[in-house]
């Protein structure tokens, strides 16, 4: 057997070439991608579909990744910008980097040669021009074929995104109910510490006035005590003048005794000249005299005295009333207490004996086991815990305006109409807590809640 030549491309005429390539452009065009590149005759089948796949397939996947990229940035800043974030957290968003071009999957065989696709020849400089410059303007809609595992991989990370993006909304929300809460609780510190700083300078404001109303009132006490001093002093000041008046009158009539004795001293020598009885009396009278002169003497030492006494007791009036404001008064705080407390006293006294007379009065009222409790019946809400008897007489309400009553502590009607439920009891055991008389006046139970003997009739 012969062996197989090796494959070489048939080399056509011109004119044939020219003929098939522009029957076979329209059909072309229909079937080449706008990323394929023309033939290559010189070039092997297996070095051409090399080149064919390194050159489509990183620039379909760079767009597959620019595209999935754009599109999760987009989606992300809609829903991220309608979202309202406070000014302490600021959303931060995590993109994920697009997947890393796929790799040629050891399953997918090689891409082999089509059919009737490309040149059998290499083309014309013409033809080359218009294919090249066909390829260079821009297609009128981009197409961007995606394998399933591309798409499935664009799913996920959308689907990751998306929930980032929810459990990053659900984790905002939070951290604003969070920021909330905390101004929430250091307002409620701030007004605490404002009612303590309130309180601490309430409680200030009072230990003030009260030490105010207490030195006011140990003043008032040693102005007081100064006032009674006063008064003795002048007391005693107005002794001295009464006692220095009769010492002035006394000296007085002491100088007018002594001038009249002078004057009869004077007489007397005129009329006796010699004789020893005049000298005795002459003598005598010098004598009296002398004693009179040491008597007057002698008071008018003591008036001196009595004026420096007075001059000392006026200066001392002057040093107390000085000293009206500075010396310690808790005589007269001790009385304002005693008058403090006599009054307590005497509102208390008046409260027991108001106390007292009503307690007379209702001891009045209930002597002799209430006589004028036998025979009468109060009217009186009962205790909603309390239990009535079966036959308890209608309350007042119900009894007046003729409407059903039960035995319960309030009733439905005056439930229903919201008024006041009053029942009749025994006023014995209403104010002694015990009925005395065996059969009592109205029956009642052991409770004293007055009972019919027969049920009441409904008409």
């Amino acid at each position: 057997m012969r062996a197989k030549k090796p494959y070489a491309p048939a080399s056509l005429s011109p004119k044939t070439n020219s003929l098939q390539s522009a029957s076979s452009t329209p059909i072309r065009r229909l079937l080449l991608s706008p990323l394929a590149t023309p033939f290559q005759a010189p070039e092997s089948i297996e070095v051409w579909s090399r080149k064919q796949q390194l050159a489509s397939t990183p620039d379909s996947t760079q767009l597959v990744a620019e595209d999935h990229t754009q599109d999760l940035l987009i989606l992300d800043a809609e829903h991220i910008d309608q979202d309202t974030v406070g000014d302490e957290f600021h959303a931060k968003i995590k993109l994920q980097a697009p997947s890393p071009p796929i790799q040629s999957s050891p399953l997918i065989s090689e891409p082999r040669r089509p059919a009737h696709i490309g040149r059998l020849r290499p083309s014309s400089p013409v033809e080359s021009f218009h294919s090249a410059v066909s390829a260079h303007q821009p297609a009128p809609e981009s197409v961007v074929r995606l394998t399933k595992h591309v798409w499935d991989s664009m799913g996920t990370d959308l689907q990751m995104l998306t929930a980032q993006k929810r459990a990053l909304e659900a984790k905002l929300a939070r951290l604003e109910h969070e920021n909330e809460l905390l101004r929430s609780e250091e307002k409620e510190r701030n007004l605490e510490v404002q009612i303590g700083k309130l309180r601490y300078q309430n409680e200030i404001n009072r230990d003030q006035k009260a030490s105010m109303g207490r030195s006011l009132n140990l003043q008032e006490v040693e102005i007081k005590n100064l006032q009674l001093l006063t008064d003795d002093l002048a007391k005693k000041l107005s002794e001295a003048e009464s006692d220095l008046n009769k010492y002035k009158g006394a000296t007085t009539n002491l100088e007018d005794h002594m001038k009249h004795t002078v004057l009869e001293r004077d007489d007397v020598l005129i009329a006796q000249t010699s004789t020893e009885e005049f000298r005795a009396q002459i003598q005598d009278l010098a004598a009296t005299l002398a004693e009179k002169e040491r008597i007057v003497t002698d008071l008018r030492q003591k008036h001196l005295e009595e004026q420096m006494k007075v001059t000392d007791l006026e200066d001392e009036i002057e040093a107390l009333r000085s000293k009206g404001n500075q010396d310690d008064i808790g005589g007269l705080e001790k009385l304002r207490e005693k008058a403090t407390q006599y009054d307590l006293l005497r509102k208390q006294v008046k409260g027991t004996e108001q106390q007292l007379q009503l307690s007379q009065e209702r001891l009045a009222r209930v002597a002799n086991e209430g006589d004028m409790l036998r025979g009468a019946a109060h009217l009186v809400a009962p205790n909603p815990n309390s239990k009535l008897p079966k036959h308890a007489i209608a309350c007042f309400e119900c009894y007046s305006l003729n409407l059903p009553c039960d035995s319960k502590s309030r009733c439905q009607s005056c439930t229903d109409r919201n008024s006041k439920c009053v029942r009749w009891r025994c006023s014995l055991k209403q104010k002694l807590g015990e009925c005395p008389l065996a059969p009592c006046k109205f029956p009642h139970d052991g409770n004293g809640w007055l009972i019919l003997q027969t049920a009441r009739p409904e008409w």
